[in-house]
């Protein structure tokens, strides 16, 4: 299955880095690379596809989904 491009803040809400505020917020004050350049658009759509964010230094691929496991 093809992934759609998303909007950046999008994106970043998706894999748990905060509301869309917060994601926006982070976007627009440069704390944020897409595939190591820094981007501060956070209406920019970008590919899933071998995404990788960085944020405070840590580099992040993108998960389509994620599962967690309960005990």
């Amino acid at each position: 299955m093809k992934q759609r491009p998303m909007k950046l803040y999008h994106a970043l809400q998706s894999q748990g880095f905060g509301t869309r505020k917060v994601c926006v917020a982070r976007v627009r004050a440069g704390e944020v690379a897409v595939n190591g350049e820094v981007c501060d658009d956070p209406e920019v759509r970008v590919a899933p596809a071998q995404l990788e964010l960085t944020l405070d230094g840590v580099a992040w691929p993108y998960r389509d989904k994620a599962y967690v496991l309960m005990h």
